[in-house]
């Protein structure tokens, strides 16, 4: 099964650190400090506040300092229960599939993620990893070319978004780089399970 922790470098050093960009959504709800900022690696000051009293930060100055120098530990645990979990990660055959899906969870939201996938193979829109969408992914026989083109599609939605060109560079050369790194692992794994296989079969010559 897959295991969150393989995409956490790639997601850390697409999203950089804080961000108060005006184009961002999150710009309408700044940390309340008149700096302007509202993103640190990825995780918006809306987010940060639903996690915050469950991370230990229970007034507001000791949130806004843990927001600005966030651990990795408090960003792992938001990453895992707020974006991971919600796509049911730990559930799913594929490496590369989980990877593309956490990203663009923690793009987009995991909601949206998963009804787009939903909508790319053919299932009901439901918007939650329910059964039939997990059995259908990890029944994919051809993951190098399922993933391959699940990412494409992936990148055609975000540069079809209205108002947005600012952004469009950024995130095709982020859906490219998660393209060659999810394929790039796809294909060790490929290997890996190749090699175990033979090794099996030697073991069961010398055996039998």
């Amino acid at each position: 099964m897959a295991n969150y922790t393989n995409i956490v470098p790639f997601i850390l050093k697409e999203e950089g650190g804080l961000s108060k960009s005006t184009d961002d959504s999150a710009s309408k709800d700044p940390v309340p400090d008149g700096t302007g900022y509202h993103t640190n690696k990825g995780v918006t000051w809306t987010t940060w506040k639903s996690f915050a009293n469950s991370l230990g930060y229970n007034t507001l100055q000791a949130s806004i300092k843990a927001f600005y120098a966030m651990s990795s530990k408090d960003w792992g645990i938001i990453f895992k229960s707020g974006y991971w979990d919600k796509i049911n990660g730990d559930q799913i055959k594929l490496q590369a599939l989980a990877d593309v899906l956490v990203n663009w969870a923690y793009m987009s939201g995991p909601g949206t993620a998963i009804s787009k996938l939903q909508q790319f193979i053919g299932l009901p829109m439901t918007y939650v990893m329910d059964a039939k969408t997990l059995t259908y992914i990890n029944g994919i026989a051809n993951a190098t070319d399922f993933v391959s083109k699940f990412t494409d599609y992936n990148k055609q939605w975000l540069l079809s978004l209205p108002n947005q060109s600012k952004n469009y560079d950024g995130w095709s050369n982020r859906l490219n780089a998660l393209k060659s790194f999810v394929l790039s692992n796809t294909g060790k794994a490929i290997v890996g399970t190749i090699a175990v296989a033979i090794g099996l079969g030697i073991l069961a010559f010398f055996f039998s």
